[in-house]
Order: structure tokens, then C-alpha cells, then sequence
């Protein structure tokens, strides 16, 4: 299967991003969430949801990473019937595959191994998946060398979680 191009617009967490595709994928805007991973999440500023604990540090590598660059996606989506609200998008479809920066100079890394391999995602848990899965145990490496390393989520630091909900109005960012 060929894989999708499409450029990132948003990150929502340390392991969703907004593409926006180009033709031929039929959707042009989904959020694509990285295979197998999950990310501290980032809460809202309202407070209703909070952060939780390396949130904001595992959005802020992936926004660093991606946002805004070409990006190949695996046309092999594990579609969802989820969505989910984005105030700038509306509702987007959810799907689970890989990604790889667009970089011919460096073989198109894949995203969900340079979050791993930094620590800032781990594996979901209850993965049964065969170890024949070479991708999954590339996964399951990098995130071991990285709780070794005590990097990221796997460090000895207390992560940083925001005070929430932020106190502001309209007129004070004005």
C-alpha cells in the first residue's frame, strides 16, 4: 500500500496529531493517533480536565518535532467510529497508524520511535500483539533503553503540570 502525504496542522497530545491531506485520502483532515502509544495527556484550561503529570513536556516534543512539516502517513488506518472536537477544526475522525517525517536525508524517521526513544510516550498497555510485530518490538526496545536511561517520562523529576483552569479573560489577552 502506498502511504498518504499530508503536512501537520495541530497537536493535540504526545501521541495525536491534525493532518491535513492531500488527495487521494478521502478524509482531509483527521487526527491520526500513533500506533500502539500513548502520552501523558495535556488537560484543558478550564480545569475540567487536568494534566496530567509530563503532559505538557510530551506535547511540546511532538509540536517541536512536527508541527507544520510534511509528514507520510500509513495508509493502513485502524479507523475508529470515534471523533473528537477541535475548536479550530470541529469534529475530526480519530485513526491509529504510524507517521514519518517526509526527510530524505534522514529516511523519513518514524514519529511514534523518535517520541519512544525520547521518552515521552509509552507502549498502551495490554498490547497482546505476536512478537513477530517487528515494529512493535522496535517500540518495545526503544522504550526500554529509554526507562533505562531515566529520560522523559521515565525520569527521576517530578513533571510539570499546569494550574488549572487558567485565570484569564477576553480582555486581559487583549
Amino acid at each position: 500500500m502506498n502511504d498518504f502525504r499530508g503536512i501537520v496542522d495541530g497537536i493535540l497530545s504526545g501521541d495525536s496529531l491534525i493532518i491535513r491531506f492531500l488527495p487521494p485520502c478521502k478524509v482531509p483532515i483527521q487526527i491520526i493517533s500513533l500506533e500502539y502509544l500513548v502520552a501523558p495527556k495535556f488537560g484543558l484550561p478550564d480545569g475540567k480536565i487536568k494534566d496530567e503529570p509530563y503532559g505538557y513536556d510530551s506535547w511540546n516534543f511532538l509540536r517541536k518535532l512536527c508541527i507544520g512539516k510534511r509528514v507520510l502517513v500509513s495508509s493502513s488506518f485502524k479507523n475508529t467510529d470515534n471523533k473528537r472536537f477541535h475548536p479550530s477544526f470541529g469534529h475530526l475522525p480519530i485513526s491509529f497508524t504510524t507517521v514519518r517525517l517526509f526527510d530524505e536525508e534522514q529516511n523519513n524517521p518514524d514519529v511514534g520511535i523518535l517520541a519512544t526513544k525520547s521518552g515521552w510516550v509509552k507502549l498502551r498497555p495490554h498490547m497482546n500483539i505476536s512478537n513477530s510485530n517487528t515494529y512493535l518490538n522496535t517500540l518495545r526496545s526503544e522504550e526500554e533503553a529509554a526507562k533505562n536511561s531515566k529520560i522523559g517520562i521515565w525520569s527521576d523529576k517530578e513533571g510539570f503540570v499546569r494550574d488549572l483552569p487558567v485565570d484569564f479573560t477576553d480582555e486581559d489577552i487583549f
